[in-house]
């Protein structure tokens, strides 16, 4: 029955969607037998026009998009009732283990693990049972300083020490290490200091075993990344002392007294040199490995004397064996030779250093060796857990008491307690480490083998949900990084997320990956977008053609090595995925040579042999560019996800930017993410929901799988995303409910900001170089600026003064330009006098000007605007400011009307410009371009930097044309459009720079909206900007014409009356 009110001929809005949501709810009941087709498939933008019908008077923008959120919510509201599975919420499946970070003592009578809440941890402590039938006992909880790093169990077991990095300190870059005592009376203080350090990392090596068992060795990035320092820290008072100064090795390795035994180089052909030491002699070159038996090759342990060295070694055969070898001789003796693939786990006694136990895993993990001191125990266990993997995590010295895990692709984590006494074997079950999941159904991972087009064997893992009558199933193949590295079959808590939505997920350990032998290993190098990426799309059509996945409904996902993979996917195979997400993945192998991170440096050799080529000479740039996603950017017609940290070093941020700007103005549809906290993968638990969030509601719009319902965005979250296409109509706004979380940015923590302490340094009638002080100017971060006169013909100067004390330093940098530019004869700017340097402060004497533009702008209008002849006045000054500075091969970086001022009288149409702090040499000594780098930090002020500069990209002549373009308008209408949108100045600059860029990129989308109530002319000046890129010389002339074709347009001269000359005249 229809239900109808007439009201002036119009339909009420309300009565007609709740119809229309009806007939939403019938057709749903249609679709009860396609458990895979849900929400996406009948979205609200094939509703619109019926929405628009029953809107006739929704007008507004806003109440539009309203409209459409609430249609969404009640719509998913009717799918949640008529399809009743609960799904896993994301926050079980992706929050904290309620166990991480678990450890015991070295006698297995201590337990510790990790509570992480919010950004706070803390340690709980608890004594271990003796008996069967006792619990794990109460502990007590150590709150974790700072930004805890690591923690150890000393060898007694009476403390543990942890290992923090201090975040008071204002550079970040000091480690704390501090004992807590185990033994102390519970109302006494357990903490105490032992050392701070000043290093980039420190990292616990181990415990020694010579002077009664007080000393720890410690490895310290103190003079820089790539080398590290090895330390000796007393636990009883904190002493510590340097005991090899590292200024070759990119490994160091010590025996169990801590002494110095081997240390490993790499050379300029990218082997890796093993160099070996006794006690009393200098080292000695043992050995070297090739680049694919370095990655398939890693030390062990070195014996209790140094005499044994133990390795997984793949030097003489293809799969990784583990040897024991003679550290004089070289002689080495295989312990065990590995099945099918490389041996990867081993166990060694924390006494001796001899391997106890080893395993391997070509399809699933193994034990493979295990030392007659274990058999019996070991057998016992397996007894008990016959079809399972049994993972030792501490044994005691005795062997008597056990702390392992069973190993599960369903289960997270089960821990149990072993001990035996004589005869007498007990066994004990711990814990869950999460047991939220464990009320949950998890779906088994199933290993299959893949024959590649050429031949190979890749072994791949494929889960699928647990509706039998769905196939084929909606298929992700997630690619995992590296690409040396591999998938493995253990418990995936974003698989099996996946899977409860409805989706199979397939991973290939394709060739490349680690763990199946050194040839399977080479095979991979330099075969980025190469048979790297065939082997993924063989097996994607494996299980296409074994009825698993419905070729219609494919997409394609991945980290790092996987994300680069997934663009790539979606050129070289734009017609197979429905979509694709790229998580940190690179886009450009020449950006990504060249920002390597430092630590890596010294093993770049090998980095570009597995690579496929360096980016040294054009003819490798060129190998490297044609194997990257971006130059067939042309060819991308997939939708994009992309997911990319802002402290990235790994692949840093440029390289998702990069990307982003190419496709943004294609027309695709692509989403980007940018979490502006985090590096190479995501780790605070909000950040880490909300990236779910939106993969789960991307693959829904486009597999038609299933999706948990979004209702607020998890607190704290740090992301900042962009959508592409932008949008301005309601339709767009339906079509992708995604874009609900478009233009959304939230703050962490906030950054405490610290007030400039500022003292003057001169009192007036102080005397400079001949220069009399009369008052101070002006004071702050900068330093401090003083009206002076000459005591010779008083005449008036400024001298501007910077602190030795004060953090930031630019006037050397600025006198060096102005006298550079003084001798290119550059136009508009200030004479020197003189300069000079003491103690507490450098300083340099100039001409003094007139009041500043801003200045002028809030005291000559109440608009805070100038008229139409000021401004091309200013704008006309300034420009040839600017070309004078470009022609003689500097950016000025930071233009903006603080930086202009006009001259004293009378020479008040004189225009200078000032503060050359920020100023770069835009070319080489040569007068060539320079080429952009790959990492720069920002310049400039936000309010006025292009987004270009903003997203932290090289700026060049362009990045000055558009702060001068904003300046511009500013005086035109009186403000800018994004006054009102700044971000917090309470967030680290890069994040407000960030924010401002998108928001930037906003406004100017809508040029009409933008350049409201300025000349026509200013729409030409944005298109010529627009078209400008990072090489393009501005063209001026163009410039000039449109300012003089605004003067003869509006019938305007030059002896007309500037605004602050009208002032001064009223």
């Amino acid at each position: 029955m229809r239900y109808r009110e007439e009201s002036g001929g119009q339909e009420h809005s309300y009565l007609s969607l709740c119809r229309f949501l009806s007939s939403i709810s019938c057709f749903q009941s249609q679709l009860t037998y396609f458990p895979m087709y849900r929400l996406a498939e009948v979205e609200v933008a094939a509703l619109y026009p019926r929405i628009r019908e029953v809107t006739p008077n929704c007008r507004n923008g806003k109440s539009k998009i309203l409209l459409c959120t609430f249609v969404n919510a009640v719509y998913a509201s009717i799918v949640s009732l008529v399809f009743s599975r609960q799904l896993i919420p994301r926050a079980d499946l992706l929050s904290h283990a309620d166990y991480s970070g678990v450890s015991t003592d070295a006698q297995v009578r201590w337990i510790g693990h990790i509570v992480v809440q919010n950004r706070n941890c803390s340690l709980i402590v608890q004594k271990l049972p003796d008996q069967v039938d006792e619990p794990l006992r109460p502990g007590f909880e150590f709150k974790l300083f700072d930004a805890f790093e690591d923690y150890r169990w000393t060898l007694d077991g009476r403390g543990i020490v942890v290992q923090h990095q201090l975040l008071s300190e204002p550079d970040k870059q000091y480690r704390q290490l501090t004992m807590l005592d185990l033994q102390s009376p519970i109302s006494a203080s357990r903490s105490r200091k032992l050392c701070v350090f000043k290093a980039w990392r420190l990292q616990i090596v181990r415990f020694c075993y010579r002077d009664n068992l007080q000393q720890m060795l410690v490895f310290v990035n103190q003079r820089g990344r790539q080398l590290q320092d090895a330390y000796l820290v007393d636990l009883r008072n904190g002493d510590k002392r340097l005991l090899y100064k590292n200024d070759k090795y990119i490994l160091l390795s010590f025996d169990f007294n801590c002494t110095l035994r081997l240390g490993l180089t790499e050379n300029k052909n990218g082997m890796q040199e093993v160099y070996t030491k006794n006690a009393s002699s200098a080292f000695q070159l043992h050995k070297a490995f090739t680049a694919d038996t370095s990655v398939g090759s890693r030390l062990i342990s070195i014996d209790k004397d140094g005499s044994t060295i133990y390795w997984i070694s793949n030097e003489h055969e293809d799969k990784g064996s583990l040897v024991a070898e003679d550290a004089i001789t070289g002689f080495q003796r295989v312990i065990q030779h590995p099945k099918r693939a490389d041996i990867s786990y081993v166990y060694i006694d924390f006494l001796t250093g001899e391997p106890l136990l080893a395993g391997e895993e070509y399809f699933y993990p193994e034990i493979t060796y295990v030392h007659e001191k274990l058999a019996a125990h070991y057998s016992f266990l397996k007894e008990r857990f016959p079809d399972a993997t049994i993972y030792p995590l501490r044994i005691s010295a005795d062997f008597s008491r056990w702390y392992f895990t069973v190993v599960s692709d369903r289960e997270p984590g089960t821990y149990y307690l072993y001990w035996n006494a004589g005869d007498q074997r007990r066994l004990l079950f711990l814990f869950y480490s999460n047991r939220k999941v464990r009320k949950y159904k998890m779906q088994p991972k199933r290993a299959v083998e893949v024959v590649t087009r050429d031949g190979l064997v890749q072994v791949c893992y494929l889960t699928c949900p647990a509706d039998q009558f769905s196939t084929p199933y909606p298929l992700v193949a997630d690619v995992h990084g590296g690409p040396h590295a591999r998938n493995y079959w253990e418990f995936d808590s974003t698989v099996q997320l996946h899977v409860d939505r409805g989706y199979a997920i397939l991973q290939c350990n394709f060739r490349g990956s680690t763990g199946y032998g050194k040839a399977f290993l080479r095979a991979g190098f330099g075969q980025w977008g190469g048979t790297m990426q065939n082997d993924v799309i063989d097996a994607i059509d494996w299980s296409v053609s074994a009825g698993i996945a419905d070729p219609a409904r494919l997409a394609i996902s991945g980290v790092s090595y996987g994300g680069y993979a997934a663009l790539m996917a979606t050129v070289q195979t734009p017609d197979m995925f429905q979509c694709a997400v790229d998580s940190f993945g690179p886009s450009n192998l020449v950006t990504l040579y060249q920002s390597m991170p430092r630590e890596w440096k010294p093993t770049k050799a090998s980095y570009a042999i597995r690579l496929g080529a360096t980016a040294n000479t054009e003819a490798e740039m060129r190998w490297l560019f044609n194997r990257s996603p971006i130059a067939y950017k042309d060819r991308i017609k997939t939708p994009l996800l992309i997911i990319q940290g802002m402290d990235d070093l790994v692949v840093p941020v440029k390289e998702s930017d990069q990307i982003v700007e190419a496709l943004a103005g294609s027309g695709l549809t692509l989403i980007y993410a940018i979490f502006l906290d985090e590096a190479h993968g995501l780790h605070y638990v909000p950040n880490v929901l909300l990236q779910y969030s939106l993969v789960e509601r991307f693959l829904q719009l486009y597999l038609h799988g299933e999706s948990e319902t979004v209702a607020t965005i998890p607190k704290g979250c740090t992301a900042m995303l962009e959508a592409y296409p932008e949008w301005n109509t309601l339709e767009t706004w339906c079509t992708t409910a995604i874009y609900q979380f478009v233009y959304l940015l939230l703050e962490t923590e906030i950054m405490g900001g610290e007030k400039v302490k500022c003292s003057l340094i001169f009192k007036e009638g102080d005397e400079v170089k001949g220069f009399i002080v009369k008052n101070v100017i002006g004071f702050g971060s900068f330093g401090q600026v003083y009206e002076v006169f000459n005591s010779a013909d008083n005449q008036p100067a400024a001298m501007k003064v910077e602190l030795t004390a004060q953090r930031n330093h630019t006037l050397k940098n600025e006198l060096m330009i102005l006298r550079k530019l003084r001798n290119a004869n550059v136009r508009h700017i200030c004479k020197i006098f003189t300069y000079g340097r003491v103690t507490e402060y450098s300083y340099i004497i100039m001409s003094l000007v007139g009041p500043n533009i801003r200045y002028l702008l809030k005291t000559t209008n109440a608009n805070g605007a100038f008229n139409l002849r000021t401004v091309l006045h200013v704008g006309v000054l300034s420009l040839e400011a600017l070309q004078d500075m470009h022609s003689a091969g500097y950016l000025h970086r930071d233009v903006k009307p603080e930086n202009f001022a006009i001259g004293n009288e009378p020479n008040s149409r004189q225009l200078f410009i000032l503060d050359f702090g920020m100023s770069r040499q835009f070319v080489n000594n040569e007068h060539v371009h320079r080429k952009p780098r790959a990492k720069c930090g920002f310049r400039g002020t936000l309010f006025y930097a292009s987004a270009n500069a903003l997203k932290l990209c090289e700026q060049s002549r362009k990045d000055d044309i558009w702060s001068w373009f904003y300046m511009l308008i500013r005086m035109t209408t009186g403000n800018l459009p994004w006054c009102h949108k700044m971000p917090s100045k309470e967030m680290k600059l890069q994040k407000q720079a960030r924010a401002l860029s998108i928001v930037k990129n906003e406004v100017m989308g809508n040029a009409s909206s933008f350049l409201a109530g300025c000349p026509t002319e200013f729409h030409n000046l944005l298109r010529h900007l627009k078209s400008m890129t990072y090489y393009d010389r501005p063209d001026y002339d163009f410039i000039y014409g449109q300012l003089n074709q605004i003067m003869k347009k509006n019938k305007l001269t030059d002896d007309m009356p500037l605004d602050w000359e009208q002032l001064r005249t009223n």
